[in-house]
């Protein structure tokens, strides 16, 4: 109701006062259909707020509000400095002019999904214009001719709407359309009678009610009373008269048109922005969720299945014992399979090799896909119970989000749930990428691990605190890892910095090793000497952990083989 005529004359009325000679000092935009129009007078600086959303258009009177540095676009330089000698509703339109001395004015049309701000030259042709530009410059601004229309009491119009096939509801639509579909609805929910019914089958007394109800509002519209009604504390309706079918709802009352609608507008954009951001936060929690349940079922079925580095060693033994059989360059060799069993007959097999290299080294290559076979079963064992306590993190965290309902709760639940969700995921809903992998240790701990040399200088020098535990395998390059302490002098479980070691172990030429040495000390005494390469820092304090490398659960930008 905020557009209703009525409503914007109250408005109008009120703020006229304040813009009257004021200077016009700035009028730009930083939010995608806001426009904030600034001025000065004796002294002391307002700001007109216009929303040109489709479905909540707005116009309210406030403090200054700062021009900011960066992502904005001014409009109407031209009247910079200019003095506002009106402020007047048009007549028959819900277009509000602020008018200047020279005869141009800033029209604001507050016309639903049309709902503009231009500027007039003085013979009312738009010279610039807030939306659209391209499409109504150069153009007269279309403005509505008022509508002559039969003035009849609600008692009056009874009798005419008999007549027709009218619904109540589009009976009361077609007389009082003025009024504005919320006010009708309130006729009708006031009077009690079903608005879908025709006006024939209306009773006398039903049309007394109906008119009764019409009448009441249409004099509560002369004395306002303007309040806003909430829902959990979230504006669902603005009004300036009381609403009975809002009377579940508690109702702020306020003393002006202005502060209404400014308190409104301003309390609905951040419970939208709230829940914008819990709908955002609840898709990113939903996606970790079913990538977990994904990978947790390809891991449960891998280690379901029979490991074949039995028979990759196998090959590399047939390979070894007929060296001399195998040409140089094939792809393949077929052999007597020595492993079959002496009852039945000599079965073959057929092995793939790599044509450039010799039979011993295919040998060789073989033992080795054996050996890795091995590891990555062992590290798939290890890693399964880890993505299944991860998974039932993120569904509980999904289960709690739904009690999150204000803006403060929510920023404290992200802190607690940001680990959760991993970078590829932030990738995945449109946040940029980062230049680390993230994890999670025991204790909740967040780990960072840098993914080049380039990152690594990034992660050290910019994204670690100081009191944070800084991680690199010892004697061998690989990744800066940093372990996110939450306030300065904690002390990490012993746990916690075991497995970033590990994990910082795994991001090194260490990876292999059945055990590595890994640095441990805190940020603080971690330095980069100025010209010296990508990832080379100088660590003047240090502790050494003897870990076994270890892939961490997820890596957040994918598995590795």
């Amino acid at each position: 109701m905020q557009t209703h005529r009525r409503t914007l004359e109250l408005l109008v009325r009120e703020i006229a006062p304040d813009l009257i000679g004021g200077i016009l000092i700035d009028a730009f935009s930083s939010h995608f259909d806001e426009l904030v129009l600034s001025f000065e007078e004796s002294g002391r600086r307002k700001s007109l707020c216009v929303s040109c959303t489709p479905n909540s258009n707005a116009i309210y009177l406030r403090e200054e509000v700062p021009h900011p540095r960066r992502n904005s676009v001014r409009f109407f330089h031209s009247l910079f400095g200019t003095p506002i000698a009106d402020a007047a509703l048009h007549p028959s339109d819900r277009v509000i002019l602020v008018k200047f001395p020279n005869g141009e004015d800033i029209a604001v049309a507050l016309l639903g999904a049309q709902a503009n701000v231009v500027r007039r030259d003085g013979s009312g042709i738009v010279a610039e214009a807030f939306k659209k530009p391209r499409s109504v410059q150069g153009e007269l601004l279309p403005i509505r001719e008022e509508k002559s229309r039969t003035e009849l009491s609600p008692e009056q119009f009874a009798e005419p709407a008999r007549q027709t096939t009218f619904t109540l509801v589009q009976a009361l639509k077609n007389q009082f359309g003025h009024l504005g579909n919320l006010l009708i609805r309130e006729v009708i929910f006031r009077s009690g009678v079903d608005g879908t019914r025709h006006c024939r089958d209306l009773l006398p007394d039903e049309w007394k009610i109906v008119a009764r109800s019409a009448a009441d509002i249409a004099n509560e519209l002369e004395s306002p009373q303007p309040r806003v009604y909430l829902e959990k504390g979230v504006p669902v309706r603005f009004s300036i008269i009381p609403l009975s079918q809002f009377a579940h709802c508690e109702a702020r009352e306020f003393d002006t048109v202005n502060a209404a609608v400014r308190f409104f507008v301003t309390r609905s954009r951040g419970a939208a922005d709230f829940e914008s951001s819990r709908r955002q936060i609840g898709s990113r929690l939903k996606s970790e969720e079913l990538r977990l349940a994904s990978t947790i079922e390809k891991v449960s079925e891998e280690l379901a299945q029979s490991s074949r580095a039995r028979e990759y060693e196998k090959y590399g033994v047939l390979l070894k014992a007929h060296l001399p059989e195998i040409p140089l360059h094939a792809v393949s060799v077929t052999l007597t399979d020595d492993f079959s069993s002496p009852d039945e007959p000599p079965a073959s097999v057929t092995i793939p090799l790599e044509p450039n290299l010799t039979a011993a080294q295919n040998a060789d290559r073989w033992f080795e896909k054996a050996r890795s076979a091995r590891v990555r079963r062992r590290e798939q064992a290890e890693r399964l119970p880890c993505l299944r306590a991860l998974f039932d993190k993120v569904r509980e965290a999904l289960e709690k989000l739904s009690a999150v309902n204000d803006a403060g709760g929510l920023k404290e639940y992200q802190h607690e749930t940001r680990p959760l969700v991993t970078a590829r995921t932030a990738q995945r809903s449109g946040e940029p990428g980062l230049p680390y992998r993230r994890f999670v240790v025991t204790g909740n701990y967040e780990v960072l691990v840098g993914k080049s040399s380039k990152d690594n200088d990034e992660l050290t020098t910019k994204a670690a605190k100081p009191h944070d535990y800084w991680l690199h395998a010892r004697g061998v390059s690989g990744s800066h890892v940093v372990l996110k302490v939450k306030r300065k002098g904690e002390k990490p479980p012993k746990e916690a910095l075991r497995e970033a070691a590990q994990i910082a172990a795994y991001y090194s030429k260490a990876k292999t090793s059945s055990l590595a040495p890994v640095i441990v000390t805190e940020r603080k005494y971690v330095h980069k000497k100025k010209g010296s390469p990508a990832g080379q820092v100088v660590v003047d304090r240090e502790e050494v952990l003897l870990v076994k490398p270890r892939r961490p659960v997820d890596d957040g930008v994918g598995s590795e083989p």
